[in-house]
């Protein structure tokens, strides 16, 4: 439906095709472009929510600007696509200021965004692991799968997708360091 319909999307450099929509599991990731109108988004979403049965969750739908600032900001403030009528952001519907990002398959995108603040949660996450599982006195074979299967896994995926501070990873080395090493 979106590929057949007026909807132009994002086209970048060097892809064949433009860019319209990206889904993985119940994350659904539409692009309209500045010239888009809006309203044909929104024919569409009720055409499949009627054929399927589904419903669309408005409360969770976000809005994440893209292009030069001056757009973003007008965007953000007009919650407008472009200047046709009918396009109009709802009111319900959260845009994502600029320096917020939203989390979308394990990384964090948004513009003007500190990626270092973000990784907080993710340490902190690792550190409640790491304390569980001291408090059993693993094996040195054990501190070693914990490690790899529950440590570094976790933050491998964010690293790929948003690349990891430095200071992140001095102090999640530490941390491994220190689990499997018993603090010496």
């Amino acid at each position: 439906m979106l590929r057949a319909s007026n909807i132009k999307g994002i086209q970048v450099p060097d892809l064949a095709k433009r860019i319209l929509v990206t889904m993985f599991a119940d994350d659904t990731l539409v692009y309209l472009s500045e010239r888009d109108d809006f309203r044909d988004l929104e024919k569409i979403i009720d055409l499949f929510c009627l054929a399927s049965t589904a419903k669309f969750n408005t409360e969770k739908t976000e809005y994440l600007p893209l292009g030069n600032k001056e757009y973003r900001m007008r965007f953000e403030n007009d919650r407008k696509l472009n200047d046709k009528p009918g396009n109009s952001i709802p009111q319900e519907v959260s845009i994502i200021k600029e320096g917020h990002s939203l989390r979308t398959l394990g990384g964090w995108i948004g513009n003007g965004v500190n990626v270092d603040a973000q990784w907080d949660s993710i340490v902190a996450s690792q550190q409640k692991v790491i304390s569980e599982w001291e408090t059993l006195r693993p094996s040195y074979k054990g501190k070693e799968l914990v490690l790899k299967a529950l440590v570094q896994s976790r933050a491998l995926f964010l690293t790929v997708v948003n690349g990891m501070p430095k200071s992140v990873a001095d102090a999640i080395q530490k941390m491994m360091k220190d689990f499997l090493w018993d603090q010496r």
